[in-house]
């Protein structure tokens, strides 16, 4: 186990290296301020210099220059689509999954939360924040032949203000300034808006393919500006995808086509690449993923999430009212033998929020509070609990780990927190998270990190955000998140305060990072940049290409 722990920390810090070093070979917008281009807005400079785990290991990335022509890639993803695949403005679930191959977004957002142009060449922030204008790229096609221009973008923009979808919340309208101009009117900026535009429901597909076949059709049917064209789709089965000969990025892609095959769980996939039936697959971080390593198959990782403590200090007669007895609870567990234990070499311990390999992460966090029982029976004692107490321990029946749910009962119970495990039914356990308060009872829940770190802080931690109601939350942070929010691009000093003010509250705690892995057949597949992108179901399907 430690071999292997050393192994993947090699492979975890040889991605970051590279990471510094290498440049992206994707278009690139016009330098400008900040407030102009994206590309310079959100790619703070600091970020390089960050540790990442987000590519493939050195010792499979093939030379400069070595792409061959040709070739099926198939792969297997973490779920198959929910729902429509051809019109994003009914997109739900994973479908983007799929769609990623066929249809395109204005911009693409790297791991690090920095966009890449890419149907949208450059855009520009109004002074007052009342809208954004978007400069965009000349010359491409859709699949069907028809022009890709403002006019479409449009199109695919008021389809989804009609449906209400997420990322229009903050819009009022869109307006055609020119044929390559496209202007969203904004009613409350938000600097999450980057991110929704380089999700799923922002694809933008081709409205004389929707004009000619009307909605069903276009349901199970993409028309896009993607470097592939479906050929053939059947649900939870499989998707097939041939090259786009017309494809907007001359030489690209070198691929003949791809396969997406979907199975019921990651014990078949895995089989199905040890087999040779695929050649890569996702999966989350664990012991399959160590069993890769094993395999001699290239796993790559990414920290995309965090397993948290929710506590219920809203309540005034909480002991978790008081932040002593939260910061106890941290230093009663001991995260890094449960990592060791648990994790497979995969799971990294958390003594800070937000996530490691993000943009304000701190390898040398001078508040992290790392296993001290000593220190948590001090605590417990100067906020009047000296002889503990017992509660409760509310595990999530997804997502969680319930070996790791009895260490932290073991860890508690030796300062005196001695706490009874419940795990309910995930109907009853969102009643918890979503819908009710609660008393007398932690929960134990994954948190999904974003690349865009105030989308994380939005989606769980002010008032409104809907989730966690017996959490405590100060009257203040709601305002300091929404302050966050309104700058042009992701600001990391007023971001890190934040995430720094939680952490010293211990209104919920993090213990360990996980996320997903992709293991691939390392002789065979090149450059397909796995998790690289913000969203980990995302991949560089126009620059991957297969060894003969």
């Amino acid at each position: 186990m430690k071999k292997l722990f050393l192994c993947l920390l090699g492979i975890i810090l040889i991605s970051g290296l590279m990471i510094s070093g290498c440049s992206d070979s994707t278009p690139s917008a016009t330098t400008s301020s900040p407030t102009t281009t994206a590309a310079a807005a959100t790619t703070p400079a600091a970020t390089t210099s960050k540790p990442a785990a987000t590519t493939a290991p050195a010792a499979t990335t093939a030379p400069a220059g070595s792409q061959q022509y040709g070739g099926v890639l198939s792969y297997s993803p973490s779920a198959s689509p929910g729902g429509p695949i051809g019109w994003p403005s009914e997109n739900i679930g994973t479908v983007d999954t799929i769609q990623q191959f066929a249809l395109e977004p204005l911009v693409k957002s790297n791991a690090d939360g920095s966009l890449i142009p890419w149907l949208a060449t450059s855009w520009n922030v109004a002074t007052d924040q009342s809208s954004l204008t978007l400069q965009l790229r000349k010359g491409v096609k859709f699949s069907d032949g028809t022009d890709f221009n403002a006019k479409a973008v449009k199109f695919n923009f008021d389809a989804c203000i009609a449906k209400k979808v997420a990322i229009t919340t903050y819009w009022n309208s869109v307006d055609v300034v020119d044929d390559y101009t496209i202007r969203i009117n904004i009613r409350q900026f938000s600097n999450a808006m980057w991110y929704d535009l380089s999700g799923g429901t922002a694809f933008i597909v081709s409205p004389a393919a929707y004009e000619k076949n009307g909605v069903e059709w276009m349901r199970n049917n993409m028309v896009g500006t993607g470097p592939f064209l479906l050929t053939k789709y059947t649900r939870d089965v499989s998707a097939e995808f041939s090259r786009n000969p017309n494809y907007w990025q001359t030489g690209k892609p070198y691929l003949d086509g791809v396969k997406v095959v979907f199975f019921a769980d990651r014990l078949t996939s895995t089989a199905a690449l040890q087999a040779g039936d695929i050649d890569a697959t996702q999966m989350d971080t664990g012991s399959l993923a160590a069993e890769m390593l094993t395999k001699k198959f290239a796993v790559t990782p990414r920290f995309t999430g965090m397993i948290s403590l929710i506590f219920d200090g809203a309540n005034a007669d909480s002991p978790f009212h008081d932040k002593r007895v939260c910061q106890a609870v941290d230093y009663a567990i001991d995260k890094e033998a449960i990592c060791k234990a648990r994790g497979f070499g995969f799971w990294q311990p958390s003594h800070q929020w937000p996530g490691f390999g993000t943009t304000i992460y701190d390898p040398n966090y001078p508040a992290a509070r790392k296993y001290n029982p000593d220190k948590a029976k001090q605590l417990l004692a100067e906020a009047g609990y000296a002889n503990g107490f017992k509660y409760r321990f509310v595990f999530s029946p997804q997502g969680t780990d319930i070996d790791e749910a009895t260490a932290i009962q073991n860890f508690l119970g030796k300062v005196g927190i001695n706490v009874s495990i419940e795990t309910p039914v995930y109907s009853k356990y969102l009643e918890y998270r979503n819908i009710s308060t609660w008393s007398g009872a932690m929960l134990m829940q994954p948190l999904a990190m974003q690349a865009n770190l105030n989308l994380f802080l939005n989606m769980y931690f002010p008032t409104k955000s809907g989730m966690f109601k017996s959490m405590y939350r100060p009257a203040d942070l709601d305002q300091m998140i929404a302050d966050s929010l309104k700058t042009v691009t992701v600001d990391d000093a007023k971001v890190k305060a934040i995430y720094d003010y939680i952490w010293d509250l211990g209104m919920a705690l993090p213990t360990h990072n996980t996320g997903y892995t992709f293991a691939y057949n390392q002789n065979k597949v090149h450059d397909a940049g796995w998790l690289t992108l913000s969203n980990p179901a995302h991949w560089k399907s126009w620059e991957a290409w297969i060894s003969k």
